[in-house]
């Protein structure tokens, strides 16, 4: 089966077909729209998807960044934030985390190509909450709906690139579930001083940082430097990056594409009947 000339592999399918319109008892649905939602304690979860470019083929997308949308039956919505907020315990924190990422996921897959990265957050409180085998319970999730683990990068949060001890070990972690990594950084020069410097696939920093220097582009450049594998991924872009070429370079931001939606228009049951290897996906509530 595909969707938009895209294959939809087999295993989602049959995840997909085994999902109805009704909240209760289920932890994922259908909305009404085609797209995939989560449920959790009363407020509703979606997926926007914001794209990340080239910086010099700039209309073709490499990835998008999952951000999630949530609002309750009478329409009040809440900011993300607010709603990690309301959720303390560890436990639960990763209930959340972990079903959000599970929502952008299947919406991905409905809405994409096979060849776009998914850029996945995962909450600060997660990762210091997790004491080992970071990733374990995600990889799974992504092995049960049939997805490429070489399509998914992890994004860690600001607090990591301060803690380095903290850092390597969830890296190692990472890296033992085949997962790539995005760190998100606010100094370069805190960056660049770590004396072992950690294994990442991106480096990301936002434009108003990068702001701050009399030249940003020089900044960008010894990013690019300190290690010839890293990507760097420039974002929260309200104006273009007068940039440079370089295979390595990539942008995001409003100047290069708003979040939105990556819609299907999937009936239920598309795929025939349920079957009983329905995969399951690893989600408490």
């Amino acid at each position: 089966m595909s969707y938009q000339n895209h294959p939809i592999p087999v295993k989602a399918q049959l995840f997909l077909n085994s999902l109805s319109k009704s909240p209760i008892g289920q932890a994922i649905t259908w909305s009404g729209s085609g797209e995939i939602v989560g449920h959790w304690r009363g407020w509703k979860i979606s997926s926007v998807f914001q794209p990340i470019l080239h910086s010099v083929h700039s209309v073709n997308a490499h990835g998008y960044e999952a951000f999630i949308r949530c609002v309750n039956s009478q329409g009040v919505k809440i900011t993300p934030r607010g709603l990690f907020a309301n959720t303390s315990d560890a436990e639960s924190l990763m209930h959340l985390d972990r079903l959000c990422r599970t929502v952008h996921l299947l919406n991905f897959i409905l809405g994409t190509s096979s060849d776009k990265k998914l850029f996945l957050n995962v909450h600060d409180g997660l990762i210091f909450a997790v004491v080992d085998n970071h990733g374990s319970a995600f990889r799974k999730v992504v092995d049960a709906l049939g997805f490429s683990s070489k399509r998914v990068v992890i994004e860690l949060p600001l607090e990591l690139s301060r803690n380095t001890n903290h850092l390597s070990f969830v890296l190692q972690n990472y890296r033992l579930n085949s997962l790539d990594i995005a760190i998100n950084i606010d100094s370069i020069e805190q960056w660049l001083s770590i004396p072992q410097l950690p294994k990442v696939s991106y480096i990301k920093i936002a434009r108003n940082i990068l702001d701050t220097y009399p030249n940003p582009v020089e900044q960008v450049k010894a990013l690019l430097a300190s290690d010839p594998d890293v990507k760097v991924v420039i974002t929260k872009n309200e104006t273009f990056f007068d940039s440079f070429e370089d295979s390595r370079l990539y942008t995001q931001g409003h100047s290069y594409g708003y979040p939105a939606q990556l819609v299907s228009d999937f009936p239920l049951n598309i795929f025939g009947q349920q079957d009983v290897t329905t995969p399951g996906l690893f989600i408490g509530g």
